[in-house]
């Protein structure tokens, strides 16, 4: 089961794919900063503390819930089990990568005062970046074609309509704008300039 290119098939699952791209641009500036630290035996708290505000509120209060509420809900009336399977991983994962941003941020305060903790905040931010770096790639290159291939025409515009519901709810409060601009702030790439005027043609 493939979608082939991933910018193929439904734009449902086009948004979500565009989302990873926005959060492995982050991943890769958190891995810069990981290296940074490891080098120099000093931390840019701001810096941290801006990817752990990114990942908190872009990832889990924009993307999950896309996942969660929706496209997951469909797939499990299906039949797809919540208990094993691609379901249970995708969920277990989700909050793998919640605890290791609070542990993030937990340490920041620490890693700033150098007290023993930038050993322990850089493997943790090498931990994050594996696991949403495979995760990822689990849903892009699986998880996502299935639903492509299982959910019915009518099931996937209405997750549709579903995803625009909240990016319409998100965007009247400002949060996309703030955090495509908190994107390109953390990583200065090109592809967030790119990621936004997605959105803008989109919606």
């Amino acid at each position: 089961l493939t979608m082939g290119n991933k910018e193929n098939g439904h734009d449902t699952f086009k948004m979500l794919v565009r989302e990873h791209t926005i959060i492995l641009m982050v991943l890769d500036a958190a891995g810069h900063e990981a290296r940074s630290i490891r080098k120099t035996g000093a931390i840019q708290g701001d810096v941290i503390g801006d990817m752990v505000d990114f990942f908190r509120t872009f990832a889990r209060r924009t993307h999950h819930p896309k996942e969660e509420l929706h496209l997951f809900q469909l797939m499990h009336e299906r039949g797809f089990p919540y208990e094993s399977g691609p379901l249970a991983v995708m969920r277990h994962e989700h909050e793998q990568g919640r605890s290791l941003v609070s542990e993030i941020e937990r340490l920041i305060p620490k890693a700033e005062e150098r007290d023993g903790a930038l050993d322990s905040i850089t493997a943790i931010i090498g931990n994050q970046t594996a696991l949403l770096r495979s995760h990822i790639g689990k849903e892009d290159d699986v998880l996502y074609p299935i639903a492509d291939n299982v959910l019915s025409h009518n099931g996937i515009k209405e997750i549709e309509r579903l995803f625009c519901d909240i990016e319409n709810d998100e965007a009247k409060k400002g949060i996309h704008e703030r955090y495509h601009d908190l994107a390109l702030k953390i990583s200065g790439g090109q592809q967030a300039i790119d990621f936004i005027g997605f959105y803008l043609e989109y919606f």
